[in-house]
C-alpha cells in the first residue's frame, strides 16, 4: 500500500500510481497524443505517398498501392487506417511514458499539449482544404 506520507523512491510500488498521476490527466494525456499522432499519420499518408488501402467501387476490389490506379477509387479506407493506427501508437506510447513519471504534469504542459493537438489536427485539414484550392 503505497502511503501519501511516504518518501519517493525510484522503484516505485505497484499500487502507488494511482497517488502520483490522476486518471484524468492521464486520459486526457493519451488522447491529446492520440490527436496528434493521428492527424499526422492521416497527413503524412497522402503527403509521402505510404501504400494505401485502396478500395475500386467499379471493380468491386481492394488494392494496396501508393497510387489511385483510376480516377474513380477511394483512398479514404486507407488513410483512415494509418491514421487509426498512429492514434493507437500515440496513446499507447503516452500510456507507457506517463506511467514513468514520478509526480504529475504541470499545467503549463497540459495546456500545451492540447494546443499541440489542437493545433495538428488544423494544419492537417488546412493540407487537405489546401488540395481543394480552385489552381
Amino acid at each position: 500500500m503505497c502511503l501519501p506520507q511516504a518518501p519517493v523512491c525510484w522503484a516505485r510500488p505497484v499500487g502507488c500510481y494511482a497517488a502520483l498521476v490522476a486518471r484524468e490527466q492521464v486520459a486526457y494525456v493519451a488522447a491529446c497524443v492520440a490527436v496528434i499522432f493521428g492527424s499526422l499519420c492521416y497527413m503524412l499518408s497522402d503527403f509521402a505517398g505510404w501504400p494505401l488501402l485502396i478500395y475500386e467501387p467499379y471493380e468491386r476490389a481492394w488494392l494496396v498501392a501508393s497510387e489511385p490506379p483510376s480516377v474513380a477509387a477511394m483512398l479514404f479506407p486507407g488513410m483512415l487506417l494509418w491514421g487509426l493506427g498512429g492514434a493507437l501508437l500515440g496513446a499507447a506510447s503516452s500510456l507507457v511514458i506517463v506511467s514513468k513519471l514520478q509526480r504529475p504534469l504541470s499545467t503549463s504542459a497540459v495546456i500545451l499539449l492540447g494546443a499541440w493537438a489542437a493545433s495538428s489536427t488544423a494544419f492537417t485539414a488546412m493540407y487537405f482544404l489546401w488540395g481543394l484550392w480552385p489552381f
